[in-house]
Order: C-alpha cells, then structure tokens, then sequence
C-alpha cells in the first residue's frame, strides 16, 4: 500500500515538475480564468503529490515501530524514534511538536503519520540534537529526551548596540539600520591542516543578503527587453537574446528586527523585514555551531510578487583571487566551470544537484542547499550568453531563489510562502565525498517519529558503507536485492570501498548496468562486500541477501 502511494507521489511530482504544462496565455493573460484554471489542476499534483508521499512514509515508520495502538505521551514506554537513511553519521535535531516534550496528551496513528507532511514542520520545534549513524535507527524514550533537553551554550556573543556578532570560528558585521552584513571574517579549526584567516567583505550587496533584480525603468516593463523572441530566428538556432539590458537591484534598505538567542547547541542571528523589495515578510537566520565553523542559512519569504519581469537572490560574495575554480555537482558529478563544460553553452547559471564549490587554491566555500537549484556563479549575467567565466578576484555568487522571467506556460504571478536552506562550508581544499555529505546533511534527512517502546524496538543499524574516496550515490530494493551504485571521487587512481549488511546473509554480488541488468558475478567472502573501482569511474551492483 505504501509503496503504491510512494509511486503515485513520485509520477506526480514529475507532472507537477514539467515546465511547460499550464496555460500558453499565462503571460499574456495572468489573470484570465483560463490561466486560473490551468494553475489550479498543475497545483494540485504537488498537494497530492505531498500527501501519498507523508503518507508513504508514514505507513512504512509505524510499520518499522512495530504498528503501535493508541498511547499517552505520559506513558513510560512513550519514545522518539530517528531513522537516518544515508551513508553518513549526523549530527541531526530533534523537532517535536511543542507539547510533546512536557509529554502531555496522547499518540495516534493518523497524528503520527501526519507529521510527515512538509508543511507541518513549522509547528515543531528542535528540543535536542542526537548523532544518528548512517542506515540506521535510535530509539530515545521519552523520558529521557525530557531531561536530557539541550541547555544553551552561551559560545557566541552579539553586541547589539554595534552589531557585532562573535562565535569562536566567525566575526560577523551587521548594519542595523538595513540588515546588510558588511562584513564576515573566518578562522578554521585548529589541528586540522594550521590555522586559516579570511574575511569576505560584504561590497554592494552584503553577505546572505536578499536582492531583487527587476528591468531598469528606463527601459520597456517587459520580457522582450532581454528576449525580443522572434519564431524564425529561433527556428534556425539563432541567439534571441538582448545582452545589453539593463536591470535595476535593490536590497533591503529597513530592517526589521534583529535578534540574536542561543538555541542548545547553535547560536542564531535572526534579520526580519517587513513590506520590503515585494514581500510581505522576510527572514534570514544563521546557526552557528560551536564545535563546527560550518553556517546554516534558513530563508523564510512570503511573497506577492508582480506578473512583471522580477527576479530574487541570495547573495554570497567572497574573497577569493583570480583565476578561481568553480565546481558544480549534477547526477552526482562534480563538473568544473568552463573546464568541463561544453564550449558554447551559457556559464552565467548553473544547475545544482546539491551543492556549489569555489576556490582560489588558498581557501575556498561549500555552499549546499537542496531548494535552491539555480545559482549565477559570477555576479549577475541573466540573459548576457557569457561563453567564458572571466575569473575576477572576488565572484559574486548568486543563489537564485524565484523568478517569472519564462514567457509562456507558468504562472507569472508568484505568491505565497517560500522556504530555503542552505550549508555554507568554508575550506581548504576541495574534497568531493565531504562535499557530497554537506549536499546529503543539507536535505536534514533524518526522519522523527513517536512510538511505544517494544521488546522488538531498539537501536538498529541495517547496512555500514566505508570508503575514503568512493561515494554511495544510490541504493534501493530491486526485486528482493539491494541495488546499489558507487563513484570512485578520485579521478586518478582506483579506490575500494565496503559495503556491510547487518543481520542478513549476502548470497550472490552481481556487477549490472544502470537499468539493474546483471553483467557478471563477483566472489565475495561474509557479509561485507569489498569493491574495487577505476579512477573516476561510475559502477552499478546487485547484491542478493537473506535477512537472518
């Protein structure tokens, strides 16, 4: 039942995913019955879409929970249960509903499984933070979460009156007058490859700061400003677009409010604005770690944007030298800019699998997130068909939140509310399998449940992944086999790594292609799997098991 709603959720998503389904007159009629109309069937996949998947994997947790009845949360086999389904240990909080951890009121099925819903995340809240290791599940009672509540760690200051925020690997400059970060400066830990100072200065736009890009008025309100579309031209391949267009950009100049509290282990920086640059509100917060100089960014908009030409970033300017290298990862790979791309094709934006990576052979940034899918590498260049990145010192990196700049089949207004999060990771040298686990941490794939405590339930881990420089890129049940497929990061030597399964016997290893079809047969010895792989090289595995 629940991987039948699993597979509806996943064929809607794609419709809902497919650019071009919606009204053609979208643009041209925004408001017409017939675009509202279009909207409403195209929006409704996604609901749906979310729900069977909730759903899916609500069935799937009480199911692995041992399919409890009914229970008070006051109950003393009453638990909280993480499952991490990566490769990777994490270091994950745990969000509850606000009452849960006073451990009032009672625990049903429906509740449970409707906890799973995306949207219902902004009712809970973190009360912990626990290590999960990866493929494997925690079971916490109740009771001891209660006392074990996370006190907070008073390891960063801020001076309001200044705007000087001090955590022990950031200083960070805010003017309070418009919420711009001026200035950010870094140390790296200590121990781990010396001591690194930097500062990214914050320049016109500020470091996270918000900004939004529409057609300078002196110029025509329109789309055919920076893409006069002509049918015959296109016809023959011929470029359409404007390249000298010119924009207006703006970021907010009022902040709101700015607060600053120490959450158990994190210390968040919290800019509010209100009625500014089209939205209704907006908030960016950062959480500073004290064991860990990594940042994590949450944007939080609620938008009412215009049908006219508007475009909204996230702003992340650094101070890298010249002849940087920039990496983006897509199926997995992580492709170099200019270096590994086709000649001809447009570097101004990329597309992200999950994260981006610059360097200038002294220090460079991670920034991972997987709801900003967009991003402008080297300031902005929407619509300018820049062939060769020029490599500056100091790129302006552009994560491209939301925009209406297509012209037919969407929805030209966009309104509501917009949620993103991001990683940044500074560091000192390009590692594609740390990269690779910042890109799987962004996605907080840890999953929460409340469940009664069993003879059956208890800490659980279902298969170990170990590799220094092999990567886990995929790993599902084909047919009553594990499937699983493997990068070697290493693009110049061969690399191993192994695969472990626990309380299950492996039977049969298969090398296969990426359609699962079985290519030859591979000697194994116990139940942990060895496999050797080529320098940079992509293999696919079917291992057959029998659970003990």
């Amino acid at each position: 039942r629940s991987c039948r709603s699993l597979q509806e959720a996943k064929e809607l998503n794609l419709l809902f995913a497919e650019h071009t389904w919606g009204a053609a007159e979208s643009v041209t009629d925004p408001y017409g019955d017939m675009t509202k109309s279009q909207r409403v069937h195209k929006d409704h996949l996604a609901w749906d879409a979310s729900a069977l998947a909730a759903y899916a994997l609500g069935v799937s947790a009480e199911k692995l929970n041992g399919n409890p009845d009914d229970f008070s949360l006051a109950d003393e086999a009453a638990a909280v249960v993480l499952y991490n389904p990566t490769p990777y240990r994490i270091k994950a909080p745990v969000s509850l509903h606000p009452h849960v951890p006073e451990r009032e009121g009672t625990s049903v099925p429906p509740v449970r499984i409707k906890s799973f819903l995306p949207y219902e995340d902004d009712a809970k809240a973190a009360v912990a933070e626990v290590e999960v290791p990866g493929f494997s599940r925690s079971v916490i009672p109740l009771k001891e979460l209660s006392q074990s509540v996370l006190e907070p760690q008073a390891f960063a200051t801020f001076d309001e009156s200044a705007g000087i925020l001090k955590t022990p690997y950031h200083e960070l400059h805010v003017d309070l007058l418009s919420g711009q970060i001026t200035r950010l400066s870094h140390t790296s830990p200590s121990g781990a490859q010396g001591v690194l100072s930097h500062t990214i200065p914050g320049g016109a736009f500020g470091v996270f700061s918000l900004a939004r890009e529409t057609i300078d008025p002196s110029q025509p309100n329109h789309r055919s400003t920076f893409f006069p579309r002509d049918v015959h031209e296109a016809n023959l391949s011929r470029s359409e677009w404007n390249h000298e267009w010119k924009a207006a950009r703006e970021i907010p100049s009022k902040l709101e409010e700015v607060s600053f509290e120490h959450h158990g282990s994190k210390a968040v920086l919290r800019r509010s604005w209100e009625h500014e640059l089209g939205f209704e509100s907006a908030v960016v917060e950062l959480a500073f770690s004290e064991d860990d100089d990594r940042i994590a960014i949450d944007v939080r908009l609620d938008v009412r944007g215009p049908a006219s030409p508007v475009s909204y970033y996230l702003t992340f300017p650094t101070d890298l030298g010249p002849d940087w290298i920039g990496r983006y990862d897509t199926a997995g790979v992580p492709v170099k800019l200019d270096t590994d791309q086709l000649e001809r094709v447009s570097k101004d934006w990329v597309s992200l699998d999950s994260y981006y990576a610059v360097e200038d052979g002294e220090h460079g940034y991670l920034l991972a997130s997987p709801d900003a899918r967009l991003l402008q590498p080297d300031g902005f260049g929407f619509g300018r068909e820049t062939h060769k990145v020029t490599r500056d010192e100091e790129p302006l990196v552009l994560s491209w939140l939301c925009n209406n700049y297509w012209d037919t089949n969407f929805n030209a207004a966009f309104s509501g509310k917009l949620n993103y999060h991001y990683i940044l990771k500074p560091y000192r040298q390009f590692d594609p399998v740390l990269a690779t686990q910042v890109g799987a941490e962004a996605v907080r794939p840890v999953l929460t449940t409340l469940t009664k405590l069993s003879d059956e339930l208890s800490d659980r881990t279902w298969y170990s992944f170990d590799s220094e420089a092999v990567v886990l890129q995929l790993l599902r049940e084909e047919n009553g086999a594990l499937f699983i497929g493997l990068r070697n990061t290493d693009e110049e030597a061969g690399a191993s790594c192994t695969f472990t399964l626990h309380d299950a016997a492996v039977q049969k290893v298969y090398c296969c292609g990426p359609d699962a079809g079985v290519t030859g047969a591979l000697k194994h010895q116990g139940d942990s799997v060895r496999l050797d792989l080529a320098a940079g090289s992509l293999r696919f595995y079917l291992i057959e098991y029998v659970r003990e």
